[in-house]
This record gives C-alpha cells, structure tokens and sequence, in this order.
C-alpha cells in the first residue's frame, strides 16, 4: 500500500510529517453510502466497557451521542443490517484503516482523515473517531477532519471534543473550510432536504473561528492542524495564541496551505515560530486534476486578493 511507504519514509524527515488518506480511496462510495445511511438511522450506544466516563460528570456531558461508537457496535443497533458481499467489503475497509493507523503509530507520523461530501460523512467521521479512540490514547495521533462551512460544523466539533475528554483520549482535529458547497446545495435541492452549508460567506468565517477557539482552548485533550488560506484566519489565531501563551512550537499546534499556494502565510507562520506545513497532493493526473479544481474553487476569493503577494516571492 502506497500510503504506508510514505508514512514509513516520512519517519526520517527532519520535522515529523503528516499524512493523510481518502476513506472513498479505500472502499465504494456505495459501501459509504450505505453506512452513513444505517448510521444516521441507529440507536447510540455507549464505548465499549474497557473505557467508560468519569463517574463525576453532569448529566449533559455523559450524553454519548452516536459519533464516537464502534462501527460493529452502531450496526448491530441499526434497523436493517448489511449484505453479505457489503459485511465482506466492511471489513477489509476496517483491517486496511486498522493497518494504516499501526503503521502510523509505529513510525510516529499522525494520519489525517479527509473530510468528504456530508452524505458519506457519517461513516468516515465514524470511523476517524473510532480510531482515535483507540490510537489517540497518549496524544493525537489519528486526525479527523471537519468542514467548517456546515451549519453543524461547531456543534459537531463541540460534541467530538467532549467525548474525547470523556472517554480519555486526546481528539485530532483538522479545520478547513469546505470544498463541496456547488453539489452539496444541488443533491439537497435534488433530494428535497434542508441545505447543510452556512448561507453566508460570513456565517462560515465565524464557524472557523469558533472551531479555531475551541481547539486552542482544549489543548489537553486535543490536537490541531488550522488548514487555511485566509490571512485574518491566519492572523487572529496567531493572536489566540499569543493571549493564550500557547508555545508556538507546542506539537499539538500547526498550521497548513496547498504546495504551491499562500507561501506568504506560510512564511508568516514561520516568522512566528510556528510549525507549518505544506499539503502536497499526488496521484494519477485525472485523479488529482478535480481535486485541485475544488481547491481553487474554495480559494477563488483568495487567489484574486492576495495575488500580488504571492507574486511578490519570485522577485
């Protein structure tokens, strides 16, 4: 698996590397889709007993929802179960995912989830938290990635990160924006349901900052990776930091943009001390062309204002 060589050759990198996967990569999206859909539709359960909350907690923080559950567990209480061929496919994708994050461990190089369309979410979010419910006992190892221009995006991290400390593991957390708003907007329309996205471009710079506070704010059982092009994003949580006293070189704490794209928050980042990374996709041309052309999708608002900056760094 490809995947795991680099994991294994970023050991030696002079500063620990991350590496990140495509859940879809690893299994059909039909798989994907028919877990979000039992998912969505199961009873929650608690975490094995091997790992139970403090005893000491209010009522609202021993609410469990169904984000943090093993996957055989959620299946076992859903209202229809899977196929044969389907359990077959469910399985390799666990030991393939199981096998990634060991590598990941043994090499100490954390993993990142990538986020996906919401209507294959729930079981990639299903199965990151599992995970890092059982790799992320001693730090943040396995990262789960959330998608900031949601509505529920906040309350989702709100919900993630108390779990975490409820069950005694540290939450990777990875915040981006989002890239999927064109067909997340035309399957609701489609499919008659409620549009997931914010409605504003500024309903969505405030969930970032809010996800941005609440990760800083929960550094002792948390992890975070603020993937961003935008400059006052960049800027405030390097304020947030510094109000904080957060050591710009704290391991829990980086930063990240696209190769090839804001060098100047990069090296703003740099000037601070902070430890920044570069996210370099690779792959076949036609499987990287579309996710490059989401990118600057995303970004569009970006590459028109900050343009002479970036221009800037050749001279």
């Amino acid at each position: 698996m490809k995947l795991k060589k680099t994991i294994i050759v970023g050991k030696n990198a002079k500063l620990k590397p991350f590496a990140c996967l495509k859940v879809s990569g690893l299994t059909s999206f039909d798989l994907l889709d028919r877990l979000s859909v039992l998912i969505q539709h199961s009873v929650a359960v608690p975490l094995p007993s091997t790992s139970s909350p403090d005893k000491n907690q209010t009522s609202t923080e021993q609410t469990i929802k169904k984000r943090i559950l093993p996957p055989t567990k959620i299946l076992a209480k859903a209202p229809s179960s899977l196929s044969p061929s389907e359990l077959v496919e469910f399985n390799d994708l666990l030991s393939r995912l199981d096998s990634i994050c060991q590598t990941a461990k043994e090499n100490n190089i954390p993993i990142l989830f990538d986020a996906e369309q919401t209507y294959y979410q729930p079981a990639i979010d299903l199965l990151a938290l599992y995970f890092c419910s059982l790799y992320n006992r001693d730090g943040p190892l396995v990262y789960n990635t959330y998608q900031m221009y949601l509505k529920d995006g906040p309350e989702r991290l709100k919900t993630d990160l108390a779990n975490a400390k409820a069950y005694g593991y540290h939450l990777g957390i990875k915040l981006v924006r989002g890239a999927y708003m064109v067909t997340e907007r035309q399957r609701a329309q489609q499919k008659n349901y409620s549009d997931p996205i914010s409605a504003t471009i500024n309903e969505t710079h405030a969930n970032y900052a809010e996800g941005v506070k609440w990760a800083l704010t929960h550094l002792d059982h948390a992890g975070v990776m603020i993937a961003s092009h935008n400059e006052d994003t960049i800027t405030s949580s390097i304020s947030q930091m510094e109000e904080l006293k957060i050591d710009p070189k704290n391991p829990n704490v980086q930063f990240a943009q696209l190769y090839g794209m804001g060098d100047h928050l990069s090296l703003l980042c740099v000037h601070h001390g902070l430890r920044v990374f570069k996210y370099v996709p690779y792959g076949p041309v036609e499987l990287v062309t579309p996710y490059l052309i989401r990118r600057m999708q995303e970004n569009r608002g970006f590459l028109g204002s900050t343009s002479s900056k970036e221009r800037h760094l050749l001279w």
